[in-house]
């Protein structure tokens, strides 16, 4: 809307007119108008109370069918634009983490998986790989002997030698 320009609803019981705001007018099946101010200031007018009240944000009022106003209330509501959007934002963010949760879900049964494929080797696959084990410790220890051994031979062959 242009600035200065006018803006109303009418309800037939009640007139709501716009002033740099974003509100919600209401009509049920009684003609009982609500309007509720999220941001701004709305005034209310009361055709047959001739009447007119200020709504400011985070208010509402109702005006029944006969015109007359009933008291202003505080309201904390979003309004139905944000709402729809805060349900989109919790709608993606349910998606993620259903996402995240099937992601995790499938890497551990892949993990539960390689764990049931060792758990179901056989007992001569185990003990073919604990003899390589067996193998590869008694290389290394059989190595460190015969270094041991040498140094040890090397040593008396010294001590011989320096006692002749």
């Amino acid at each position: 809307m242009n600035t200065g320009s006018k803006y109303e609803i009418d309800t037939g019981s009640a007139t709501a007119g716009v002033r740099g705001t974003e509100f919600l007018v209401e009509l049920d099946q009684d003609k009982n108008s609500k309007v509720i101010v999220y941001e701004g200031t709305v005034y209310v007018y009361s055709k047959e109370m001739k009447m007119e009240t200020a709504i400011e944000k985070n208010e509402k009022i109702e005006v029944n069918r006969y015109g007359e106003f009933k008291q202003k209330e505080k309201h904390n509501e979003l309004p139905p634009q944000r709402k729809e959007q805060l349900s989109n934002v919790e709608s993606e963010q349910e998606n993620i983490e259903k996402i995240d949760s099937e992601w995790l879900e499938e890497n551990l049964s892949k993990e539960e998986s390689d764990d049931e494929k060792n758990e179901n080797e056989s007992p001569d696959d185990i003990k073919v790989l604990l003899e390589n084990q067996a193998e590869d410790i008694s290389e290394q220890q059989s190595s460190t002997v015969l270094e041991e051994i040498n140094d040890d031979v090397s040593d008396r062959a010294k001590l011989i030698i320096n006692v002749k």
